[in-house]
């Protein structure tokens, strides 16, 4: 009968365990979402810690409502003269940065906590390959910028495996 109990209790244990999910939620003492148009609004009361940062249409904020988004590529910051593409995306082991337009620019790897993990200066040419074989499975940042330091694009690059 002892046997019989523990079994049952084990496998109801163990059924609470594989119940429980990994997914941003918010518990407040109040809030709500409004959306018209093109236009949104989700609020909540009760976040010990938020901070927001706008410039333009741009807008960065911090806190536990977040809501999903998956950056691939960020806008040009330059006149729109260089194309820049990276290649396979995701990857496990080999990337290849394209750039159109031969020239010195400045390639640097950031980790997603903005640790930079490689840098790399290229002179005079428009395929670059980078081993990557050796970091963690994760997202990371490529920035690409001219010989004098103006930003000219920031991608996101994913290893897999």
């Amino acid at each position: 009968m002892k046997k019989l109990l523990l079994l049952a209790c084990l496998l109801s244990l163990t059924r609470i365990a594989s119940s429980q999910t990994l997914s941003p939620e918010v518990i407040g003492s109040s809030g709500g979402h409004y959306s018209s148009g093109n236009s949104q609004l989700s609020w909540t009361v009760g976040e010990a810690v938020i901070n927001t940062h706008s410039s333009g249409n741009f807008q960065l904020t911090q806190g536990f409502h977040q809501p999903y988004i998956n950056i691939s590529a960020f806008d040009n910051l330059t006149s729109g003269a260089i194309n820049v593409s990276v290649f396979p995306n995701p990857t496990d082991d080999l990337i290849a940065l394209q750039i159109s337009s031969s020239g010195n620019y400045s390639i640097q790897i950031f980790d997603i906590l903005g640790r930079n993990l490689e840098n790399k200066k290229v002179e005079n040419s428009t395929l670059i390959e980078f081993d990557i074989s050796e970091y963690a499975a994760g997202n990371y940042l490529m920035r690409i910028s001219s010989e004098d330091n103006a930003l000219i694009q920031t991608l996101k690059i994913q290893k897999t495996r």
